[in-house]
């Protein structure tokens, strides 16, 4: 097929409305005139390759897409904002949002590059009817989890590194600043597979529970393009059924089990004895037993509860609750211990907080850069491409450069004519 200059106007116009912005918004980001862009739709003005990276970029777009036997303006960022326009409104959310799939079409280039192809259809799907009510929703979730945790291998165990473990499925993780109040989205794009993206600025622990409530989006709710989890929806089954995924794929019921009652077999070991001084004198407790006939716990083992899967305090609480462990008066009185930061006693104590190694974007970072190396080892993409690759994730030519050359890849030295030497 030859591509006509209309009609790559015509792919350019339809990308640029399907992200909501305007003429003058493109103009002022690719410093040129409101009217270069409308002749450049029109099909009156050719656009220059330097131009088309910007507006692909710009409109979250592969520029491929532009020249592909069949074009379709509807993929997940404009699915996105024509759902939620609040993000298409925010100027700080949707540039974020488009550098993010920006960089999951570049990875997914450098993947087809080493005959290593992602999409969506390789990542395991695990149909479920709709739910009718919170209940069937939370069982779906449930069970999802367990067989995930089983399909993976995982046993009871805490999870490894979770960012990790969803690239290794096919999904890519990223941390932007989202709206207020969403936690993360989900955008399941032909281009880029499934993508999920977390608020940044969480802590580790939230940040953990996000990354597995998105995963639950992309198991479970694979017709969506795009899916917004909101503090203010949490109420929905979608999102009831994805956060009871999120609490047994983090914290699988044999695992808490096991947990509980070895705190049990060591109700007076000096260290708890050691954690019960560090948070004061006690609190009055509620006259009630454990469901499983354990002493009542305390704080603190909500506390090493939490540290040892990797999860807060609440979500521990909460799901020692849900299992039945605990009655709901023993729920709500760990929970005003909670809030009175109690925890935060025993995190002092242990010192509990763990290394950020799960940041999503480290990872994902390590493993752009990778692939880029080993394409340019392979001559299959050049050092210039290589660099303006790695301005996406942030690494200056000057890092970079060290990085080639601690690989034996340095750029070769260029003449003053431009000739490499």
């Amino acid at each position: 097929m030859t591509l006509t200059l209309p009609e790559l106007g015509r792919r350019l116009r339809e990308a640029r409305q399907a992200v909501r912005l305007r003429r003058e918004d493109v103009a002022e980001r690719l410093d040129i005139s409101r009217r270069a862009v409308a002749h450049i739709e029109a099909g009156r003005r050719p656009v220059s390759g330097l131009e088309l990276e910007g507006l692909a970029q710009l409109y979250g777009r592969d520029m491929r897409d532009f020249f592909s036997e069949s074009f379709s303006a509807r993929d997940a960022v404009a699915v996105l904002f024509r759902q939620h326009p609040e993000f298409a409104g925010g100027q700080s959310a949707a540039q974020a949002l488009r550098t993010a799939l920006t960089l999951g079409r570049a990875v997914t280039g450098l993947e087809r590059l080493l005959g290593s192809d992602r999409d969506l259809a390789s990542i395991v799907r695990h149909a479920k009817p709709r739910p009718r009510g919170k209940r069937e929703a939370a069982r779906q979730g449930e069970a999802v989890a367990d067989r995930e945790r089983r399909r993976l291998g995982l046993g009871d165990q805490p999870l490894p590194d979770l960012v990790e473990l969803l690239e290794l499925q096919g999904v890519l993780a990223v941390e932007c600043q989202l709206p207020a109040g969403v936690s993360g989205l989900t955008l399941m794009d032909p281009g880029t597979g499934a993508l999920v993206v977390v608020q940044a600025g969480e802590s580790r622990s939230e940040r953990r529970f996000s990354v597995a409530h998105e995963y639950g989006h992309v198991l479970l709710d694979r017709e969506q393009q795009a899916v917004v989890s909101r503090a203010e929806e949490r109420d929905a089954l979608p999102e009831v059924r994805a956060s009871a995924f999120a609490a047994s794929f983090l914290m699988p019921r044999e695992g808490v089990l096991r947990f509980v009652r070895t705190v049990a077999a060591g109700m007076d070991s000096p260290e708890r004895v050691g954690l019960r001084r560090e948070l004061g004198p006690p609190v009055p407790r509620v006259e009630s037993r454990a469901a499983s006939g354990c002493r009542p716990l305390e704080i603190c083992d909500a506390a090493l509860l939490a540290h040892h899967f990797g999860v807060s305090q609440v979500t521990a609480i909460r799901r020692l609750r849900n299992l039945r462990v605990i009655r709901r008066r023993e729920m709500d009185r760990l929970l005003r211990q909670e809030r009175r930061g109690a925890s935060g006693a025993v995190a002092r104590l242990r010192r509990l907080v763990a290394p950020d190694s799960e940041r999503p974007g480290r990872g994902f970072r390590r493993r752009f850069l990778s692939l880029g190396i080993e394409a340019l080892r392979r001559e299959q993409i050049s050092h210039a491409r290589l660099t303006e690759l790695a301005g996406l994730v942030g690494m200056d030519a000057r890092a970079l450069g060290t990085v080639l050359s601690a690989a034996g890849l340095e750029r070769p030295p260029v003449d003053v004519l431009g000739a490499h030497l």
